[in-house]
Formats: structure tokens, sequence, C-alpha cells
């Protein structure tokens, strides 16, 4: 079992990490990893949400919230969109739907192919 040192995010913090010989991780840095993914995955941005409106109450909330997001909104979500930004969008949309729907029977003939 080889053993690494990794640092940490702060300057001066490090930690061992252990590991066999398929590569998989041990110890602190897999708890450490999965534990800053639970939490930023499950509550963090509500919890801080749920804070600021307490902080500003609803109105304060409101106001910022239309500060920071209505210039974004305005550019990102016009009334009307050129034929070139829809066709664009409409093909962004469907590439991965049509992928998916094809790949299997894209590797079933891959596989028939190689075979010949």
């Amino acid at each position: 079992m080889a053993t690494r040192r990794v640092a940490a995010a702060r300057p001066g913090m490090s930690f061992d990490v252990k590991r066999d010989s398929a590569g998989d991780e041990f110890g602190f840095a897999s708890d450490l990893e999965n534990g800053f993914v639970g939490t930023a995955a499950l509550g963090v941005p509500e919890i801080a949400i749920a804070l600021t409106v307490v902080v500003l109450g609803k109105a304060g909330f409101n106001q910022l919230k239309s500060r920071l997001f209505g210039s974004l909104k305005e550019t990102l979500l016009p009334d009307q969109v050129s034929r070139l930004r829809y066709h664009a969008g409409l093909f962004l949309l469907l590439i991965p739907i049509l992928f998916g729907w094809l790949s299997p029977y894209l590797y079933e003939s891959a596989s028939d192919l190689m075979e010949h």
C-alpha cells in the first residue's frame, strides 16, 4: 500500500492518502470529499438563501435578487430570439437525445462490422 502526501485547501495543512495497488483511496481524503459533495448537494445553497432572507427580510432579498439577476434575465431570456439562435438551441437539445437513442444500435452495428 503506497502513501502520498496531499495538500489541503489551507497552506500548511496536509494529510496522507493511502492507496492500494488498484489505486482506490481510503481514509480521510474520500470521507472529506464525500462530505463536501454531500453538503453542497443536500442543502447548503438552500440554507444560505434562507439565512439571507432572515437577515435582509423578504423585501431586501427581492431587491438584491432583482439587482443581481435583472440584467442577466434581460440578456439571456429575451422576448424574441433570432432564427439562428433558435435553431442552434434546438440542435444542442436534440444531439444528446438522438445520441442516447441511437448509440445502442450503433454499438451493435459497429461490433458486427468489426467481426467481418
